[in-house]
């Protein structure tokens, strides 16, 4: 599975950031954090909701002062914001605007989104929106509220597409979000932050796959919020909710506050969990969400740091960098806020049986030379999996790599984690899921329903440069 190695033998990573002691002294964080736009919707076929987003290149400043060259969607970088609703009719226009190349063919993937096997890559995973050419999707979304996201797909080029910037936020709304009593005013007391690392050369420019010393996998030095290394962001004195996706393509998280103190995690990848969950560190693999509250209400005047604390890594990625501590972002309390108790409950989560399952199904995860699943590589021609439209199955994960933590995502929807062999379930895993972390030995178990699908989706390994050396399959709903 050496896809790179040709361009990177001998060169040994660059330090992460240095962290620096309370207060971050080593690390200046003077810029604002942006928060991305709220895209305008119009009036679409039959009333429905329309969007539309241009894949355009552009020029950003992630380090302040130097230009780099990145994509984005409606802009230079990231994506703006997509508010839906559940049950409303959705319509979305993708125009590829981007510079012909080999790899400017591009597709757009419903991240999380419970839709039908036509509209879960768009227009498909191989058949591109060429440059200058426009896709629609269209599908009503129906399931619980849930902090969701959007990215390409296109085989073979979706880690360097969204390492260049594609990638962007979903906002599925509910009559359940729209009752509880949370802080829901976008930019001013509910955040999203989008964390990923990237590599930058001297001149400011991406090296994506580059210095990494042999490796597989894309780990880099820069850690970037919303687009942004080193940003600040001004927040009110009361309580806060902060929509963390981390959007890296290997590099795992341990958020925490720097001076540790409590904050209570509200929702995973599919939505809410049954209640709050008091937490003083919070991780976060690859395409993973959660949505925290946290009470600065008695802090105005203050900054801490947002951080990713140390943790253990597995050999080959600890090399690489995983597992290092450091500073992600400041927080400085700068205005007046509005105190309000975190709720003792959100909304129910039935847990589904087991004994509701038809069947059991196994995955192994192995690295042979070839990233594959089940002792096969990716072929777009092959249905690894045929499943009954309506049933419900259980499907075991095995990670029987030694190197490295492999995240787990399927595609068409939500889904619950019965267990791990590792050790006990969080309560922050007990609520909907798509994606799930697998570390090195370890099996992992999930419940699908696979109620309301119709047609194929993948199932994959979201480190992006795994998923395209093979890592994947597809399973097809009839």
């Amino acid at each position: 599975m050496r896809l790179f190695q040709s361009l990177l033998a001998g060169v040994t990573l660059a330090a992460l950031v240095a962290c620096g002691g309370s207060g971050g002294s080593d690390t200046k964080f003077s810029r604002p954090m942006p928060v991305p736009p709220l895209l305008a919707a119009t009036v679409g076929t039959g009333g429905s909701v329309h969007y539309d987003l241009v894949a355009q290149a552009g020029t950003s400043e992630l380090e302040a002062g130097k230009p780099t060259e990145t994509y984005g969607y409606n802009g230079a970088i990231l994506g703006p914001t997509l508010r839906m609703r559940r049950g409303q009719a959705v319509e979305v226009a993708l125009a590829n605007h981007l510079p012909e190349s080999d790899h400017s063919d591009t597709n757009l993937h419903w991240h999380g989104l419970k839709v039908p096997g036509s509209m879960d890559i768009v227009p498909d995973l191989h058949q591109g929106i060429h440059s200058g050419e426009t896709a629609l999707a269209a599908f009503t979304p129906d399931q619980p509220a849930a902090l969701l996201w959007y990215h390409p797909h296109p085989h073979g080029s979706t880690g360097l597409q969204v390492n260049l910037g594609m990638a962007g936020l979903i906002l599925l709304e509910d009559d359940v979000s729209d009752a509880l009593p949370l802080p829901k005013a976008y930019g001013v007391d509910d955040f999203p932050l989008v964390v990923q690392d990237r590599r930058l050369k001297a001149d400011g420019s991406l090296a994506y796959m580059e210095s990494m010393g042999g490796k597989d996998f894309m780990m880099g030095e820069r850690i970037l919020v919303n687009g942004v290394e080193n940003p600040y962001l001004d927040l009110p004195a009361g309580l806060v909710r902060l929509r963390l996706l981390n959007g890296s393509s290997t590099r795992r998280y341990a958020f925490a506050l720097e001076d540790g103190r409590t904050f209570h995690q509200i929702a995973s990848d599919g939505g809410f969990l049954a209640a709050p969950v008091a937490l003083t560190q919070l991780r976060l693999g690859p395409a993973e969400r959660a949505e925290i509250l946290v009470d600065f209400s008695k802090d105005l005047g203050r900054s801490l740091f947002l951080r990713s604390e140390a943790f253990a890594a597995a050999s080959e990625e600890a090399e690489a960098g995983q597992g290092r501590g450091f500073p992600v972002m400041q927080l400085r309390i700068a205005r007046p806020g509005t105190a309000r108790p975190v709720p003792g409950s959100l909304t129910p989560v039935p847990r589904i049986p087991e004994s509701e399952a038809a069947m059991t199904r196994r995955f192994g995860l192995e690295d042979t030379g070839d990233a594959v699943i089940n002792g096969k590589t990716f072929d777009e021609m092959r249905v690894d999996v045929t499943v009954s439209a309506g049933s419900t199955e259980i499907w075991e994960v095995t990670n029987f790599a030694t190197t490295i933590a492999h995240p787990f995502h399927i595609h068409g929807g939500q889904f619950q984690i019965l267990s791990r062999s590792g050790g006990e379930l969080p309560e922050g895993e007990r609520g909907w899921k798509d994606t799930f972390l697998v570390s090195p030995g370890e099996t992992v178990r999930v419940i699908l329903r696979f109620q309301g699908l119709s047609g194929r989706y993948l199932y994959h390994c979201h480190i992006l440069e795994h998923e395209g050396a093979g890592m994947m399959g597809q399973f097809e709903v009839q």
